[in-house]
C-alpha cells in the first residue's frame, strides 16, 4: 500500500493505491473550504469478489453564531456499494466479510446523515442526529445532550428513534435498515485521561 498527501491553499489532496484484504484497491480524497463552509469528498474503487465496488461520501460543514452560541451543522451523503440496495438485500450485508471486519458504517448502500448541535451554555449543549436510508426510507433521529462536568469528564444522554417498515416476524429478514430498533435510551461518561 502506497499514501500521498498534499496541500495547495486551504485544500488538502490525498490517496492511497495497493491491495487491501488481498485485492487490487484505490481511493482519493480532498478537504477544504470555500469561504465559512468546509467541504469533503472521498472516494474508493476496490475488487470485491471479482466486482468493482465503488464506495464514497461527500459533506459539508458549517459553524454559524445564533443568539451568542455556536451552531454547527454537518450534512453527508454516503454511496457504498458494499451495502445493501434495498430491504431484500439486509441479511447477505450482516453476513458479509465486510460486515464482520467492520468495514461498515450503515447497511444501506445509500444513506444520508445531518447533524446540529448547539452549545446551550459553555458547559451545556443540545445535539439532533439523523441517518436516512434512502433505499428503504427508513430512518434514525437521535437526539442528545452533553455535560462538561470538569476538563476531563463529559456526561452526555440521549434517545435512539427508528423509523420505518418493521419485520413481519422474527425469522423473517429485517424489513429496513432502522425500522426495528424501537427506542433506546443512553447515558454515558467519558473520561478523558
Amino acid at each position: 500500500m502506497g499514501r500521498g498527501l498534499t496541500t495547495w491553499k486551504n485544500w488538502e489532496f490525498s490517496g492511497w493505491g495497493g491491495a487491501l484484504f488481498d485485492e487490487p484497491a484505490a481511493a482519493g480524497a480532498v478537504s477544504g473550504s470555500l469561504g465559512p463552509v468546509a467541504l469533503r469528498g472521498e472516494a474508493s474503487l476496490r475488487r470485491v469478489r471479482g466486482e468493482t465496488v465503488l464506495r464514497g461520501t461527500v459533506g459539508v460543514d458549517r459553524r454559524l453564531t445564533v443568539a451568542n452560541r455556536d451552531l454547527y451543522l454537518v450534512a453527508e451523503y454516503q454511496h457504498d456499494g458494499l451495502g445493501a440496495a434495498g430491504a431484500g438485500e439486509t441479511s447477505p450485508v450482516l453476513e458479509s466479510e465486510a460486515f464482520t471486519r467492520g468495514e461498515l458504517q450503515v447497511l444501506g448502500r445509500d444513506e444520508a446523515a445531518a447533524q446540529a448541535q448547539y452549545q446551550l451554555h459553555p458547559l451545556w449543549s443540545l445535539s439532533l442526529l439523523w441517518l436516512w436510508n434512502l433505499n428503504d426510507s427508513s430512518s434514525l433521529l437521535a437526539p442528545s445532550l452533553s455535560y462538561s462536568a470538569s476538563n476531563e469528564v463529559t456526561v452526555t444522554g440521549g434517545v435512539f428513534k427508528g423509523f420505518g417498515e418493521v419485520s413481519p416476524g422474527s425469522e423473517g429478514p429485517p424489513a429496513s435498515e432502522y425500522g426495528a430498533l424501537g427506542t433506546t435510551a443512553y447515558l454515558s461518561v467519558s473520561i478523558y485521561f
